[in-house]
């Protein structure tokens, strides 16, 4: 319901083709990313993935997080290109992160244009 009404709002100043280009180009920025918050308890093991979609960008708020031979900690950060395979991830004392990740491949953006 509410996403519905802010499509609608988005929606309701439209009048030409640039007005629905321009709500479009939000949207489809909208649909591309997400952020999410992460937190993982003391011992906790993330399995190995595969990163397909898109780039992934890790950044550790607290805690510690071992990943790819690297100890990360607060303020630190961890890029994936799209394509990798990523080993697992691992948290001693446990860690809270924000996780930037595409919500969608960008095939299916395409498709929509």
């Amino acid at each position: 319901p509410a996403q519905a009404a802010a499509l609608d709002a988005l929606l309701a100043g439209v009048q030409t083709p640039a007005d629905l280009e321009a709500v479009f180009r939000q949207l489809k920025k909208a649909m591309v990313e997400r952020v999410l918050q992460a937190e993982l308890d003391p011992g906790a093991v993330f399995p190995a993935h595969h990163h397909g979609a898109g780039p992934e960008d890790l950044f550790v708020l607290s805690g510690d997080l071992l990943t790819e031979g690297r100890t990360l900690g607060p303020g630190d950060h961890f890029h994936a290109e799209p394509g990798t395979d990523h080993r697992r991830l691992v948290s001693p004392n446990g860690c809270q992160a924000i996780v930037v990740e595409p919500l969608m491949g960008a095939e299916f953006v395409v498709a929509m244009v």
